[in-house]
């Protein structure tokens, strides 16, 4: 189904009737279309190579793009309209990073301040200002420095890093972790980092890897980026089991947030955002907790004028998208994946 979705977009594209399509579905339906990034940075440079969206070069141009073809606005923006039931545009857009790597101001944010287009920055409030890596990126680093030959086993599953298979043993490592209840998750990450500290890289090489600081991230508010919520641990919030700690991930992050920048909290991204990750009682939370809006990262587009707020769409974009792929998942994100 992969292979059939992305040949259609890279057919579809180029063709007249696609365009066509396009330009009708623009005029026909008024549609928010939310782009999804994580780490702006070369694959090859990253731990895990899943969790990067684009290279330097790549997201300039997918940043005008988006630029010349639909008007990218911000949350702020959308509130506003919703509040004085002012239509938004057809073409309407906005950016989004989960998440809150220092990439993020290195790589994204300059492009962004040039062209003058709002963004929101999911921020994992627990970690900003830190010198200590994201816990699925930690964790894949370690598996990617071990010596080969290294076995992790936690009950019925377990890898064996061979030193060809880096992509592959993080790939099915970080999705067992993400699969286990919380407090189950933490404990398997504090063996891992127990097994294989030894064989963690130097502090100037981690220093890349490391999240976003307040100073950095007032910066980028301060010129008009908005700053949004990742919780404030980065768990997978379906799988707490105590709807207290949901509140608290949710409510400590916006109050950290809007304490720092001075400026509201609107929107928060669910962490990994998908089906297994959301379940009523987190959507609850993020509409008790003050959250205008939350992001999942289920694809698709959204029918104007909103009507979930809570459960708005995304389009994920990965750095194996070319240019081809990437306009027609902008144009059809149904189509192509």
């Amino acid at each position: 189904m992969m292979g059939i979705r992305r040949t259609i977009g890279r057919i579809g594209v180029h063709s007249a009737l696609f365009t066509l399509g396009h330009h009708a579905r623009l005029i026909a339906r008024s549609e928010l279309r939310v782009l999804a990034y994580h780490r702006v940075i070369a694959p090859a440079h990253a731990y895990d190579p899943e969790n990067v969206s684009a290279d330097l070069e790549n997201f300039d141009w997918q940043m005008r793009y988006m630029r010349k073809n639909y008007d990218v606005i911000s949350f702020e923006q959308l509130q506003s309209a919703i509040t004085k039931g002012e239509s938004l545009p057809k073409r309407c857009a906005m950016i989004t990073f989960d998440d809150g790597f220092a990439d993020n101001y290195f790589n994204a944010f300059p492009i962004l301040k040039e062209l003058r287009m709002p963004a929101l920055f999911n921020v994992v409030t627990s970690t900003v200002g830190s010198r200590e890596m994201f816990w699925f990126d930690r964790a894949a680093c370690l598996v990617r420095s071990s010596e080969p030959g290294t076995s992790l086993e936690f009950g019925k599953f377990s890898v064996l890093i061979d030193g060809s298979n880096g992509d592959a043993a993080t790939a099915a490592l970080l999705q067992f972790l993400k699969d286990q209840p919380d407090d189950v998750r933490r404990d398997h990450v504090a063996v891992i980092d127990e097994q294989l500290s030894a064989c963690m890289p130097s502090e100037a090489e981690l220093a890349p890897h490391y999240p976003l600081n307040w100073e950095q991230i007032l910066l980028m508010s301060s010129a008009g980026m908005e700053i949004g919520s990742h919780t404030h641990t980065h768990p997978i919030l379906a799988k707490l089991a105590d709807t207290q700690k949901i509140d608290f991930e949710l409510q400590h992050s916006r109050d950290m947030i809007e304490r720092h920048t001075g400026k509201p909290c609107l929107a928060l991204a669910y962490p990994e955002g998908l089906g297994y990750a959301i379940d009523k009682r987190v959507v609850a939370s993020a509409g008790k907790a003050g959250y205008a809006f939350a992001l999942t990262s289920l694809r698709g587009v959204n029918s104007l004028p909103l009507t979930a707020y809570h459960e708005i769409d995304r389009i994920q974009i990965h750095h194996s998208n070319d240019q081809t792929i990437f306009e027609a998942s902008v144009q059809f994100p149904e189509l192509v994946v």
